[in-house]
């Protein structure tokens, strides 16, 4: 699992170390590699994310992708084809703050009440 989770609407990257045969960190590129992000438990319409790789050129790869929802997505990686890890890597994603463009009033409310749901 990722150290923290991505932000959704956010662009966010994922660094994938590539390893040997024994479990040795792999210090060239070159490798065919491929990553989509699946959300989990999600319906049969939810389409699985792209994410775009760049070889770093040592045995690294950065992968740029930005998803849509919130919750538990598995990260897919396949090299030449293979997958790496049956199963993915487990991926959370979260809601960030809101901003100011995304928000917006529809109807004003003259009182509002803690604790109480009023709807705008």
């Amino acid at each position: 699992a990722l150290a923290r989770p991505l932000v959704c609407g956010t662009p966010s990257q994922v660094v994938v170390q590539t390893m040997d045969a024994f479990g040795n960190a792999c210090t060239k590129g070159g490798a065919d590699l491929e990553v989509v992000l699946v959300l989990e438990g999600g319906h049969a319409s939810d389409k699985p994310v792209a994410g775009v790789v760049t070889d770093c050129k040592d045995g690294t790869y950065a992968v740029d992708v930005v998803v849509d929802r919130a919750g538990d997505w598995r990260l897919e990686v396949t090299v030449g084809g293979e997958a790496v890890r049956a199963g993915g890597f487990k991926v959370a994603s979260m809601f960030g703050p809101p901003t100011a463009k995304d928000c917006s009033v529809t109807k004003s409310v003259t009182k509002a009440v803690c604790g109480r749901t009023d709807t705008v």
